[in-house]
């Protein structure tokens, strides 16, 4: 079915569950190529990085962390979409966004982090945006 979609239209107008099982069947890379190959992210992959089972959500962050090492342009993209985002999600998949973010190597996500730090947040999510601002400050892309 995938590869008929593919074939016969707009890889980006893959659907979530689409995408999902692509994953699962362990083509994590081949969907950020597809993504990278395309110049976006599909708009159905952000619900996977903020999908209430983990599962779903590892996978999609190991997509991410293709997309980031492939097409970084494309992962920054990323930030603003989940920062949106950030407010209606648990504290559990916050952070795995804020993981994401520390991954992304953009420079957007260090004040987002900084302000998560300073906020009204549980002990975990501050804990969770410190780690991700050490990594993405340590990967070269801080101020």
């Amino acid at each position: 079915e995938v590869l008929r979609i593919l074939s016969d239209r707009d890889p980006a107008r893959l659907s979530s569950d689409s995408l999902k099982n692509m994953i699962h069947a362990g083509d994590a890379e081949k969907v950020a190529a597809m993504m990278c190959a395309h110049g976006d992210v599909f708009p159905a992959f952000t619900p996977l990085l903020v999908h209430r089972k983990w599962p779903v959500r590892l996978g999609a962050m190991v997509v991410f962390e293709y997309l980031a090492e492939q097409c970084p342009l494309l992962s920054e993209r990323l930030v603003p979409a989940l920062w949106e985002l950030f407010s209606e999600i648990d504290d559990t998949v916050k952070g795995d966004v804020l993981y994401v973010f520390g991954q992304s190597k953009s420079r957007t996500a260090e004040p987002l982090l900084e302000r998560v730090i300073a906020g009204d947040f549980p002990p975990e999510v501050i804990t969770a945006a410190r780690e991700a601002l050490e990594e993405l400050t340590s990967a070269g892309t801080g101020a």
